[in-house]
């Protein structure tokens, strides 16, 4: 389950650009938590990759030695084991 509860935060925002906004019928509190949210969902997949990189370039060094397990099937339509057949 989400916490949807808010929080009151002081964020200090060029005046000029929250007049704009304000004039625009922006709402600045939406827009912020949108922005934010995505920056949040952006910063969580980067370290996600970064604590995983070492494992992605083993994995890579692997297939590199060992060629990849599945290559008859992601090759190519074609492939020996490659079907377009639906159930």
């Amino acid at each position: 389950m989400v916490d949807t509860r808010k929080r009151n935060t002081n964020l200090p925002v060029v005046a000029e650009l929250l007049d704009r906004a304000s004039d625009l019928g922006v709402n600045v509190p939406e827009v912020n938590e949108t922005n934010l949210t995505k920056a949040a969902a952006e910063a969580r997949c980067q370290k996600w990759l970064d604590e995983n990189a070492k494992a992605f370039s083993e994995q890579s060094d692997w297939h590199e030695r060992n060629g990849h397990p599945l290559v008859d099937i992601i090759e190519a339509p074609g492939g020996s084991t490659w079907s377009t057949d639906l159930p």
